[in-house]
């Protein structure tokens, strides 16, 4: 078994992503990663589902396709809910950190994004947040 995948977590994930294809591979992976994982595929979705699930982390796309982007799900959240945020996206990644300045951005990643990679990342976040004591479970 992959040592990425050996580290059980509760951490609650909301991924935000157009493309039937990569959210079901996310989520697949995340949820046997030991996650607890939601998936949408638009911002009204995500939004919809987050009122109820209440995630600890947004893993979104920037462009979800629609008028709403993975930006605005993104602002919405961590105003009501202050969640942290990790972007993926194939857009360049310098326009996605000018047009979220006002974000508590964890990472930006740019597409293709390694699952072990991700993983990593998701863990050292919550790590290094719940050592700040930031992250709220």
């Amino acid at each position: 078994m992959n040592s990425e995948r050996a580290i059980p977590s509760d951490t609650r994930v909301l991924i935000v992503e157009d493309d039937a294809t990569a959210r079901e591979t996310l989520a697949d992976y995340l949820t046997d990663c030991g996650y607890a994982v939601e998936a949408a595929a638009s911002a009204s979705e995500a939004l919809g589902i987050a009122e109820r699930f209440q995630p600890e982390l947004l893993l979104s796309d920037w462009d979800l396709g629609g008028s709403r982007t993975g930006i605005d799900v993104a602002r919405e959240l961590q105003a009501e809910q202050g969640v942290k945020v990790i972007f993926i996206s194939g857009n360049p990644l310098h326009q996605l950190r000018n047009a979220t300045r006002d974000l508590d951005v964890v990472r930006y990643l740019r597409k293709p994004v390694s699952l072990n990679r991700l993983t990593r990342l998701i863990r050292e976040s919550r790590e290094a947040l719940v050592n700040d004591g930031h992250w709220v479970s």
